[in-house]
């Protein structure tokens, strides 16, 4: 008895087909969309690593600093640039007895704010890597997408989420020197949280330690960085999401 096959070769040639249909899809966007995308990328890395940069006017402008709840006599107010706080001044009154306190920063030196530095680094390298790498294939393509995706989000999460820091980390970080007039029981912490500047001030008694967060309004150029950060992130996405599609072709056939 002889069985009749044709109807299973006929399903063969068209998922045959079908596969061919969807491997010229995916040549069209490893030709076309990968370099159109990866271009976007750079372009905004580009913009991102400038205003990290700043120019003539943001390096000379001044940011005050204040508490969320009015606190007498707790102020702050520094220079931005790129990666360091210069001119710092901040007021302090230890209780409602005291008198202010103002403390200086040297002239000739400067608080360095590592997470820009550190973000400024990774895109920095990452802006070179995208140049020599190889998308021929879609093995190639969706992991180096997975590479320059981990990479965007590494450099946006140092500036949405600060490392959080131990008081003896603290008292022992470098920034502390350039206050010479203060006193071992007060500590001051400078850091980047999205599109703001936060200083936290220590007061240390005994085994007690008593906390106050100053914070600036929006600052335009962090709120951009952070927005274009975003966005790299969402095209990347868009762009996964179409390979998604392909992962499960025999591309060796």
């Amino acid at each position: 008895m002889e069985f009749d096959n044709s109807g299973s070769l006929d399903k063969d040639v068209e998922i045959q087909k079908e596969i061919e249909v969807l491997k010229k899809e995916l040549n069209f966007i490893l030709e076309n969309e990968v370099p159109k995308t990866c271009k976007n990328v750079i372009n905004k890395i580009q913009i991102i690593l400038k205003l990290m940069l700043g120019d003539d006017v943001t390096k000379k402008e001044r940011i005050n600093l204040l508490p969320h709840f009015v606190v007498d006599g707790l102020k702050c107010s520094v220079i931005f640039n790129f990666n360091e706080l210069k001119n710092i001044e901040i007021s302090y009154k230890p209780t409602p007895r005291h008198n202010n306190y103002i403390y200086k920063s040297k002239e000739d030196s400067s608080w360095n704010l590592y997470q820009i530095q550190n973000s400024y680094d990774i895109l920095k390298a990452l802006e070179a890597r995208i140049e020599r790498m190889n998308f021929d294939s879609f093995q190639q393509t969706a992991f180096n997408m997975d590479k320059i995706t981990d990479s965007v989000n590494s450099a946006r999460n140092i500036l949405l989420f600060p490392k959080k820091r131990t008081i003896h980390e603290l008292q022992n970080q470098k920034n502390m020197k350039i206050f010479p007039l203060v006193p071992n029981d007060l500590l001051f912490s400078f850091y980047i949280q999205g599109y703001k500047l936060f200083l936290a001030i220590y007061t240390i008694k005994g085994t007690e330690t008593t906390k106050h967060i100053l914070e600036c309004s929006s600052i335009a150029w962090l709120n951009n960085v952070i927005v274009l950060l975003t966005s790299c992130l969402e095209i990347l996405q868009q762009l996964k999401d179409k390979l998604g599609i392909f992962e499960s072709i025999n591309y060796n056939e």
